[in-house]
């Protein structure tokens, strides 16, 4: 079934009136006919089992007959604060955290960010940022769009870092505490928040403030990752830990 982010909430058997680009593609596109159904997805994780009515110029109208809360959405609201990397790196770490099902993503600057771009270029990045996690939501049913927020400077993310329940920093110099067992030391959590570092990781003053701020640092094994590997290997993770894979 064809499925559609939408603003706004609906009720069943409310008409709902569909424009813009959604409505191009359902007309246009893929030629939909009256009485085919569609989802709609009011982005707040609802969905609504809709069948179409009618079309009328560039406007489709449909007929809500289910409405059920999105089914793809895991249990656990997982925050991704993400060191500005290089290039296109994080492009890729929006689009596979989105798939693997993250609540939203933090940029930010620490010491060994070589990526550093100006106010105008970076308000471009987060336009882009925001559209990839839109497509990637659109792509695996997402019951959300997750944001992807302006980035911050270190300490910031440590102050919003510390609202989390479970705090989680990927830490190569870490030698005693694997992301394995801090997950099983935390038994069961609704919210948690990961933290993870540039091409360079993290300079050890910075693992020491993170600790101080409440945040735990893990190691995720013996091999070294790269910096778009990391959130990945640590979102699959905790989505296995908690029955959400």
């Amino acid at each position: 079934m064809s499925r559609f982010f939408v603003q706004g909430s609906f009720e069943k058997n409310e008409a709902v009136r569909i424009d813009g680009l959604s409505a191009h593609h359902i007309g246009n596109v893929l030629r939909m006919k009256p009485s085919q159904a569609i989802a709609l997805c009011d982005g707040q994780g609802t969905d609504y089992v809709c069948v179409i009515e009618r079309f009328d110029g560039e406007s489709v109208f449909v007929l809500v007959k289910e409405k059920m809360k999105t089914p793809t959405e895991p249990s656990v609201r997982i925050s991704l604060f993400m060191a500005m990397p290089k290039a296109d790196k994080l492009e890729t770490v929006v689009q596979k955290a989105v798939e693997l099902g993250v609540y939203e993503i933090i940029p930010f600057f620490s010491e060994r960010c070589v990526s550093r771009p100006d106010e105008r270029s970076l308000g471009k990045k987060t336009e882009r940022y925001s559209k990839i996690s839109e497509e990637a939501a659109k792509q695996c049913n997402r019951g959300i769009i997750p944001k992807v927020l302006k980035a911050v400077g270190f300490t910031e993310m440590l102050q919003r870092a510390a609202s989390f329940g479970l705090r989680l920093m990927a830490y190569e110099e870490e030698r005693d505490i694997s992301l394995k067992s801090a997950l099983l030391k935390n038994g069961n959590f609704s919210d948690a928040c990961i933290v993870i570092g540039s091409e360079g990781g993290f300079a050890p003053e910075e693992a020491a403030a993170a600790r101080s701020a409440g945040l735990t640092t893990v190691s995720l094994g013996p091999r070294i990752l790269r910096c778009e590997t990391a959130p990945v290997a640590m979102l699959s993770a905790i989505m296995y830990h908690t029955g959400n894979i």
